[in-house]
């Protein structure tokens, strides 16, 4: 991924944004918008699931600087919240959820990988 991350002058990375546009043009060309939507909704829905783990993990772990200000908030409700995203996920198209699972597990292992190692390590 390295090529991608050259920048112009204005800071931008040209050769990956070229390369999303081609992605998304191809995939616009395939005319099968309603299987893409899909798959997007499931990232989406998988980032909300991991916004509500971490809620979740923030609580119960009693990390000094979570302080929710929402005044009926409990942990519950971001398990809750995060076991319905998956939920949805599983039984709408469970082939794409797992390969969406995957992926991103994929992703978050290339990550710790490739990531800059810290001294006072990673918040999971």
């Amino acid at each position: 991924l390295q090529p991608f991350a050259k920048l112009t002058k204005n800071n931008e990375p040209f050769v990956g944004l070229i390369l999303t546009t081609i992605i998304a043009e191809l995939a616009i060309l395939m005319g099968a918008m309603d299987q893409i939507a899909a798959v997007v909704d499931f990232f989406f829905l998988m980032c909300y699931a991991f916004v509500n783990m971490i809620c979740v993990l923030h609580s119960v772990l009693g990390a000094p600087n979570w302080r929710p200000r929402f005044r009926y908030y409990h942990w519950t409700l971001s398990l809750l919240g995060a076991f319905l995203c998956f939920f949805i996920m599983f039984s709408t198209h469970w082939d794409y959820a797992v390969i969406s699972c995957i992926l991103c597990l994929a992703i978050y292992k290339y990550v710790e990988w490739k990531g800059a190692k810290k001294e006072w390590g990673d918040g999971i």
